[in-house]
C-alpha cells in the first residue's frame, strides 16, 4: 500500500501497489477515486487534527475487507457513496 499526506492537506492518498486490484471481465473498481485512489471516507469525517493510524489505515483494511467481498457478490457492501458524488480527494 502507498500513502501520500501533505501536513495540513486533504484527506491522505492510499493506492494499493500489490496485488492488483483489477478483476476479471474488467468490471469498473468500487469507490476509487481516478488513479485508483481508494475512497475511504466523506471529506468531512477526516481533518490534520486526526492519528493517520487511527482513522485512514484501519479505513483501508476496512475497504480491502469490502473489496473482498465485492469481489464474490458484485454488490459493494461497506456503504458511502461513489466518489463521483463527491469530488476528488
Amino acid at each position: 500500500m502507498s500513502l501520500d499526506y501533505a501536513p495540513g492537506g486533504r484527506v491522505p492518498r492510499v493506492n494499493v501497489l500489490e496485488p492488483d486490484l483489477r478483476v476479471q471481465g474488467g468490471a469498473k473498481l468500487p469507490h476509487v477515486f481516478s488513479g485508483d485512489v481508494l475512497c475511504l471516507c466523506y471529506p468531512w469525517q477526516w481533518d490534520a487534527g486526526k492519528l493517520i493510524a487511527r482513522t485512514v489505515v484501519p479505513w483501508a483494511s476496512e475497504w480491502l475487507l469490502h473489496f473482498e467481498f465485492w469481489k464474490v457478490d458484485g454488490v459493494w457492501h461497506g456503504g458511502g457513496h461513489e466518489p463521483a458524488v463527491l469530488g476528488t480527494p
